[in-house]
């Protein structure tokens, strides 16, 4: 899973934030979300918590492996 933190603008967010969140350089606007989209190409969402998208990621990698299994 690839995981890309963005400004509310849709852009890449690179900076540096504090641990409660904030920005620590004047320019930039905070990570507003997180986008993440999955190595097979068929999965991809987007949500304010990290680890809520891993929870997410990992629900569709199950399901995927179910499905190949019971294809075979």
């Amino acid at each position: 899973m690839s995981t890309t933190a963005r400004h509310a603008d849709g852009t890449p967010c690179t900076h540096r934030v504090t641990p409660s969140g904030k920005p620590t350089e004047v320019d930039c606007s905070g990570r507003h979300d997180y986008a993440a989209t999955c190595a097979c190409g068929g999965w991809e969402s987007t949500g304010t918590v990290k680890a809520a998208l891993r929870y997410s990621h990992d629900s569709h990698r199950r399901e995927a492996e179910r499905a190949e299994t019971s294809r075979a």
